[in-house]
């Protein structure tokens, strides 16, 4: 996961949030697939001045993001 310009960050035994983040973008593999350029997906999402824009490359399934400004950047729970 790759995160520009992040906000706060909480760290706790269980849990590790980004308060805010300019772009955030987790990018893997397929699973079962080899490990090369092809293989590599990424799910991106960026704060601009209309909201939170989000975007994938996954070719095999067509997300509906619901972006909320108000909620962390990143949350690993």
């Amino acid at each position: 996961m790759f995160v520009w310009s992040p906000g706060k960050v909480k760290v706790s035994p269980s849990k590790f949030e980004v308060a805010g983040a300019d772009r955030v973008r987790r990018e893997w593999f397929c699973y079962g697939r080899s490990k090369i350029p092809q293989n590599l997906y990424f799910e991106e999402f960026v704060n601009t001045n209309d909201g939170i824009v989000a975007t994938t490359s996954a070719d095999w399934f067509k997300p509906e993001f619901k972006t909320n400004s108000r909620k962390p950047a990143v949350e690993i729970l």
